[in-house]
């Protein structure tokens, strides 16, 4: 009776630490996203970009904005969201890990690599090859008003 509930105590840690090494696909990433405010300010700060006098000065301003920015992600392309405007960027996906899914892009004639990156299992950063403009913003799960 002990050997078989040692056993079973050492699979479900083997098949434990498999769950949490497999490799993730784009429906964890599917849905919408909005920029999470307090997370961006704070890995902005280790951009090379960033002016602390602006972060300090127009707090405001800079929360108005991102609070229009959205990204919705389906199983075949990325839909950048703007206050009224919307682009629609389809990707392929080119590989996984089990943090990230990298994906190409096609913007007109370029082709762009993004790197989707799951934070603490329930936030998100990419990063673009097309631009370092997203870099340090942190992402979480939106509702979708209907």
């Amino acid at each position: 009776m002990m050997r078989k509930i040692m056993l079973v105590m050492v699979l479900s840690v083997v098949w434990g630490c498999g769950a949490i090494d497999e490799d993730l696909d784009m429906s964890t990433f599917t849905g919408l996203w909005e920029v999470d405010f307090d997370r961006t300010m704070e890995e902005g700060k280790k951009s090379p970009k960033y002016d602390e006098k602006m972060a300090t000065r127009m707090p405001d301003m800079i929360k108005r904005m991102m609070a229009t920015m959205k990204i919705k992600l389906t199983d075949k392309e990325m839909i950048y969201l703007r206050g009224t405007k919307e682009v629609v960027i389809p990707y392929t996906v080119k590989s996984s890990d089990h943090t990230s899914v990298t994906v190409t892009m096609n913007q007109g004639p370029e082709e762009a690599t993004a790197v989707f990156t799951l934070i603490d299992g329930k936030y998100m950063n990419f990063i673009s090859s097309a631009s370092d403009d997203m870099n340090y913003y942190v992402w979480k799960k939106g509702t979708e008003k209907q």
